[in-house]
């Protein structure tokens, strides 16, 4: 399994690169494929990159967010907007958006909407663990009563010997 691979369409560069950074810090489990500065890039980018989720602006020269979207025709991919403007927010749900960010966007509300997108950051997880869930209680770990240690078994051992 991949991580979430993301683009980010905002034509200003100071808002691509402030949302990237804040993605980094606050999703681990999302990794930017690309950014683009407006919608023709942002078609190529997403053409050519197939991302899992883009993150989206809705104002930008040459057109908006929304002829993006109509250019792409059908789309297999999840769409947060990103916006300084809230009259968009109805039009955004119609068009299918999976969530909407204002601007200045806040990290907390970036990381709930990322974790809310159902791009499977379990899945993520798991990738980063190795760990593959099993029925057989022989496998599991579980603590051993009163202080414990790590031993060399990778099992919780008591203190001691």
């Amino acid at each position: 399994m991949n991580p979430i691979r993301a683009v980010i369409v905002d034509d200003e560069e100071l808002a691509r690169e402030g949302l990237k950074t804040l993605i980094k810090d606050y999703c681990p489990y999302v990794t930017i494929v690309g950014m683009a500065d407006g919608i023709a890039q942002g078609y190529e980018m997403i053409k050519e990159h197939n991302p899992n989720l883009v993150f989206m602006d809705i104002e930008m020269p040459h057109g908006s967010g929304f002829d993006l979207l109509d250019s792409l025709g059908s789309r297999k991919f999840k769409l947060i907007f990103t916006t300084a403007y809230t009259n968009y927010a109805i039009k955004a749900v119609k068009e299918h958006a999976d969530d909407y960010l204002l601007k200045p966007i806040d990290p907390d509300e970036l990381q709930a909407k990322a974790d809310a997108s159902g791009l499977s950051i379990d899945n993520w997880w798991m990738q980063q663990t190795s760990y593959v869930p099993t029925n057989d209680p022989s496998d599991w770990i579980l603590p051993a009563p009163g202080p414990t240690t790590w031993d060399n078994s990778n099992r919780y051992g008591p203190l001691g010997d």
